[in-house]
């Protein structure tokens, strides 16, 4: 896509940092304000309903490979920012950036 992409991943939803998914129910609210791509995966997709309800997300969960997810990203959740299928950033879940920071990053990657 050449549009800015988040890329939410987590492996094992039972595993899940709860903390780390506040942050990133803000950048996803912010995703839709600023048109950019917003996806997040799991491998366990029998406990995304209740883990949605529990933690108040807007956001639902699309399904892969745990192996695959852990290849992405370690952390549970972890946050990509894409572009055009290259990797601009990668943070854990103790360093997702906030909607403000994340937007000085792409500045600087739009210039």
């Amino acid at each position: 896509s050449e549009n800015y992409v988040l890329l939410v991943v987590s492996w094992d939803l039972d595993l899940a940092h709860k903390k780390g998914y506040v942050k990133v129910n803000k950048l996803y609210n912010h995703s839709k304000e600023k048109g950019y791509d917003f996806y997040a995966t799991t491998s366990k997709m029998a406990l995304v309903d209740n883990f949605v309800k529990e933690n108040n997300l807007d956001f639902g969960f699309i399904s892969a490979d745990d192996k695959i997810l852990k290849t992405i990203v370690r952390s549970n959740p972890g946050v990509l920012l894409l572009k055009g299928g290259v990797v601009y950033g990668k943070w854990d879940k103790h360093r997702v950036p906030s909607p403000k920071k994340l937007e000085k990053i792409i500045s600087k990657l739009d210039n």
